[in-house]
């Protein structure tokens, strides 16, 4: 009983305290972001797209123009005695060109994840889409934060 009562007043007070995260900054974004050009890989850009779009405050008078040149590798890291496969390495390198009244500027940012071999093929390719999913989601916050900056 005592631990729920305690459990209570610490949701109660951090509630209340205002506690917001760090990386959080899709409320305080003052631009739009226009996507110009994709190049690269179509899966990674859709994903890079869908998570600009979902930061981008379309209401701003402040235009950023963004052309995108995206590149996923995947490299075979280790293998068994026979030849196949056992670790992979995944690579996503994306280049942004970033062009404002302001600022005209060229960013890359590197993502890089080991993976190991999964004996279905369906399920190694929809954990390999969510490692992209994830490189997008985080590629796109650093993007997010060095415009911010």
């Amino acid at each position: 009983m005592k631990n729920n009562l305690l459990i209570f007043f610490l949701i109660l007070i951090l509630s209340g305290c205002g506690f917001e995260p760090i990386y959080s900054v899709k409320d305080k974004s003052n631009y739009k972001i226009l996507i110009l050009e994709n190049k690269g890989d179509k899966k990674l850009n859709n994903l890079i797209n869908r998570e600009v779009e979902r930061i981008s405050n379309k209401n701003s008078s402040n235009k950023i123009k963004i052309k995108i040149n995206s590149k996923f590798d995947k490299i075979i890291i280790s293998k068994d005695s026979k030849g196949s496969p056992l670790e992979f390495e995944l690579l996503a390198n994306v280049d942004f060109e970033i062009d404002s009244n302001d600022f005209k500027k060229s960013i890359t940012f590197k993502e890089k994840q080991n993976m190991q071999k999964i004996s279905d093929i369906f399920q190694q390719n929809n954990y390999e889409n969510i490692i992209k999913e994830n490189f997008a989601e985080s590629i796109v916050r650093k993007l997010s934060l060095s415009l911010y900056k």
